[in-house]
């Protein structure tokens, strides 16, 4: 399978060329000792230049309650409040710490920027050299330097298994199915979305493409999302119930995304769509496909809003999600003023102070409910990913659901 090509990309490969800094065939080098392949001599050979996040010392735009000269707090008052990112005290602040991420890179002979990150984390992603990485990690301020990683996507069991619809459960105590989510934002960060779905449909009473019917959600006060036109996805694919849809691929790289795959918000994967009508889908949502024999399908807050955020993307092999793009994402998703974010992604199993953890941490603090994907590992020690006690990690169990057939050998049925 081929890669994306610039010229098929036209005019919006114009604007990937001034937003995504990764490395080109000539990206810098540091001599270091050993085998030189090149010359198939002993002397000093070259490591390429890599992406890495930078962590510093000051707290991000959720957690400063001041003490610098000339910038006032920008943690929320109220405990759990939201941020507005266009507060003059929050947008005076990120750009100081902007600021700082510049500063800390020029000292080590400036580089590319892939992403600042600002609200719930205090750092940047950047393309560097071994060496800058050595002169980093020494320098004042740095609280870490972490080599960017490539995760994977994890992965319907029904309300009524999880006993959302019985008597006395959820649904009713929150005053019925029409009220389960009401006006709660679940920012899903994953592999985009499928915006025409009728799981995602602001209309009620709609035929199954999710049009017809009567509108159903009104505008959320406070909400500072947005769609972000791409390949196969227009602004005005979001509605009141897909309320945002972005993309980062910076980390990931451009050069490397699948021909196949949509450089937008849409999916297409299918994983970031599964997740999100899981999480927050309309009730009542016939399924179609291979999945038609399930019948009506719900999302466990059905009247949630749903604002996807793009990380996970389709290459020559089996794809994945840069922590860097991940990082970026949780850090917008945190400024736009989600409630909740879910992550069914893999993750570390050991480190507390992984920069994603770091950024769920901050998430946290700031009254965002993280759940996040435990892996598809175990039951052995250290198989659980997102260890951290902040996060709700959660693992695949069990279901109600089997998969048995019989077959007839010699007059003896046999089942499995």
């Amino acid at each position: 399978m081929g890669f994306r090509s610039w010229s098929a990309l036209g005019a919006f490969a114009v604007l990937a060329a001034l937003l995504v800094a990764v490395p080109a065939a000539g990206a810098p080098t540091e001599a270091v000792d050993g085998w030189d392949r090149t010359t198939g001599t002993a002397g000093k050979a070259t490591q390429p230049a890599a992406n890495y996040i930078v962590r510093l010392a000051e707290a991000p735009v959720v957690a400063y309650d001041g003490g610098i000269a000339g910038y006032k707090a920008t943690k929320p008052s109220n405990q759990g409040g939201k941020i507005n990112p266009n507060d003059p005290d929050v947008v005076k602040y990120a750009g100081y710490l902007d600021s700082r991420h510049d500063a800390v890179l020029a000292k080590v002979g400036g580089a590319k920027k892939l992403y600042d990150y600002r609200y719930s984390l205090n750092g940047f992603a950047a393309t560097l050299s071994p060496q800058q990485v050595n002169a980093l990690r020494k320098g004042s301020g740095v609280v870490s330097v972490e080599k960017d990683a490539i995760g994977n996507i994890q992965t319907s069991s029904t309300p009524t298994f999880m006993g959302l619809d019985a008597q006395g459960g959820a649904w009713s105590q929150l005053g019925g199915v029409g009220k389960s989510g009401e006006d709660v934002i679940i920012g899903v960060v994953d592999t985009g979305i499928n915006a025409t779905h009728p799981s995602f449909s602001d209309q009620t009473g709609a035929s199954p493409t999710g049009k017809g019917g009567k509108l159903g959600y009104q505008q959320i006060p406070g909400w500072h999302g947005k769609c972000t036109p791409g390949e196969g996805f227009n602004a005005s694919d979001c509605n009141q119930k897909l309320i945002g849809a972005q993309y980062f691929y910076a980390g990931f790289g451009i050069e490397d995304i699948a021909e196949r795959d949509f450089l937008s918000p849409r999916d297409y994967n299918g994983h970031g769509s599964h997740t999100a009508s899981t999480a927050g889908g309309n009730n009542g949502i016939q399924a179609t496909g291979d999945a038609s024999a399930f019948g009506k399908i719900s999302g466990m807050a059905p009247r949630a809003r749903i604002a996807a955020y793009k990380v996970c993307w389709e290459d020559s092999g089996d794809g994945g999600c840069a922590n860097s793009d991940s990082v970026a994402a949780i850090d917008q998703a945190v400024a736009d003023g989600v409630d909740v974010i879910n992550f069914s992604i893999s993750g570390t199993r050991t480190n507390y102070l992984d920069a994603v953890e770091v950024a769920f941490l901050f998430a946290a603090d700031a009254g965002v409910f993280v759940a996040s994907s435990a892996g598809n590992e175990g039951p052995g020690n250290f198989t659980v990913a997102h260890i951290s006690p902040w996060v709700a990690s959660v693992a695949a169990g069990t279901h109600n659901r089997s998969g048995v057939g019989t077959v007839t050998v010699g007059g003896v049925t046999h089942n499995g």
